[in-house]
């Protein structure tokens, strides 16, 4: 389906040779992790990506998580937990309990600040000036330079140089 499907490869001992295991496995594995011999790791093969457990020979797989609306992505773990990513949020699994938790984030921000919105310009306008042909308008605000057709059309905002401040606009004779 589009690739090659990720595989594991274990062995008991550093004499013996690597075996693959959960070879009935069709789609992709990814993100296996190593707790205690046992191999955690994220799998498709039952239609929505969930955590699996396995022991190192690929015996006693168990599904630990039961996700169906969104992918689990992005495995990792501590050496008592595992921690992943569905959809925009965290998760954590706590193998001594066999219990899965959402990671409550909090990020205080009044957002309001980001938030596009209207200023009266009329508090921020710093000088303007009008075209030699009365065709257009240049206005500086709050350092911004912008341009606009005196009736209709869109504004510009001239953006050429980010860290400068546009002050006292002038055209030229040809209205350019």
């Amino acid at each position: 389906q589009g690739g090659t499907a990720g595989v594991i490869w274990t062995r008991k001992t550093s004499k013996e040779k690597f075996q693959r295991i959960l070879k009935n496995i069709k789609t992709n594995i990814s993100c296996p992790q190593l707790i205690d011999n046992q191999i955690y790791f994220i799998s498709d093969h039952e239609g929505s990506a969930n955590v699996y457990r396995c022991e190192l020979d690929g015996k006693a797989l168990k599904r630990l998580t039961n996700h169906e609306d969104y992918y689990v992505r992005n495995l990792e773990n501590d050496g008592s937990q595992l921690v992943f990513q569905k959809n925009a949020d965290i998760y954590y699994y706590d193998l001594k309990t066999n219990q899965e938790s959402k990671v409550q984030i909090q990020c205080p921000t009044s957002g309001v600040q980001a938030l596009p919105r209207f200023e009266n310009a009329k508090t921020y306008l710093e000088s303007y000036a009008i075209s030699p042909n009365l065709q257009e308008l240049f206005v500086s605000s709050r350092g911004h330079g912008f341009s606009m057709p005196v009736f209709d059309g869109p504004v510009t905002e001239w953006d050429l140089l980010r860290d400068v401040r546009y002050s006292h606009p002038t055209y030229s004779h040809d209205s350019k």
